[in-house]
């Protein structure tokens, strides 16, 4: 088998100095690689875009959730063509979660030159501004008010804890939307909702499980709605939603669909992977089986197919 040349994408803000150079010191044990350092937001995916251009196949995020968001829609017209690796140094890190890639930098080099790929789900948000694809999740509603809350010095100093602790001081906040909604193609449906996820992937936040059996291959968006509710029951229901656990008795929507059409009164801010991208109203499909990532062996369960 020929040498493999990998792209990697570094984003230095994502992790430590430390973090870093033991990175660089672990690239060595692939035959074959570039480094590129991002300088500034949207960098990942013009390094990703030129390296496409010349040639490149494999392109390797290392960072957090916003930067292969940048490099996945840096390559969108090229997604047929690419390898797609993942190598985590962020806060959240929730799509490597998903497909098994550890924080340990050698472990994680180690499956991305062993090179076992699946064919992944590729989401796409529109709406009248933009066009966007994700990979995790997009958000509307409450979580992406929390998100608003995450400072750089916060992610830095708390961690994966960071998104709970803007959640907490986001609950004053708490604000109910008018939403009408359509699953493919059923009906429209209208109520009001405290929030809004649209998943492919299993966590969100840094571990929240918003879709524990979400697949990455099943073809479907797993859509998690926090429906209008007295606070009292809020307060019982929150929590566990934050370990994975999803009441029924419509005390949470929970829906997989191929496309969903969505509009708010008043209107919200919509986020892709962590970062606020526009607003709804807004139409979300999948596209399936977009995408070759590498993945660890061992996260079969993330997929549908064996």
């Amino acid at each position: 088998m020929p040498a493999v040349k990998w792209c990697v994408i570094v984003n230095p803000n994502a992790g430590s100095v430390d973090d870093i150079t033991a990175l660089e010191k672990s690239l060595g044990r692939l035959d074959s690689f570039e480094l590129k350092e991002t300088r500034g937001p949207k960098d990942a995916g013009e390094l990703a875009k030129r390296a496409v251009g010349e040639g490149i196949t494999h392109v390797a995020a290392a960072g957090g959730d916003g930067t292969l968001n940048e490099i996945l829609n840096g390559v969108a017209d090229h997604l047929e063509e690419i390898t797609l690796g993942v190598l985590p140094l962020g806060t959240g890190n929730d799509f490597a979660n998903s497909v098994g890639m550890p924080t340990d930098h050698d472990q994680a080099i180690d499956i991305l030159a062993a090179g076992k790929s699946r064919m992944v789900d590729v989401l796409r948000l529109r709406n009248r501004d933009l066009s966007s694809l994700f990979l995790n999740t997009s958000a509307g509603g409450f979580v992406t008010k929390a998100n608003e809350k995450l400072t750089t010095e916060s992610k830095d100093w708390l961690g994966s804890v960071a998104f709970f602790v803007a959640a907490a001081r986001t609950l004053p906040e708490m604000e109910e939307y008018q939403l009408r909604v359509k699953f493919d193609e059923d009906e429209f449906q209208e109520f009001g909702a405290y929030n809004v996820v649209v998943a492919n992937g299993r966590t969100m936040g840094g571990g929240i499980p918003v879709a524990p059996q979400a697949k990455l291959d099943d073809g479907l968006m797993d859509v998690m709605i926090v429906p209008a509710m007295p606070l009292a029951k809020l307060a019982v229901v929150l929590p566990q939603i934050l370990v994975g656990i999803h009441p029924g008795g419509g005390d949470v929507i929970v829906r997989q669909a191929k496309r969903m059409l969505i509009s708010s009164q008043p209107n919200f801010n919509l986020n892709v992977d962590g970062e606020v991208i526009g607003e709804a109203p807004a139409l979300f499909d999948v596209l399936p089986k977009a995408l070759r990532v590498v993945v660890n062996p061992d996260a079969a369960t993330a997929f549908e197919e064996g």
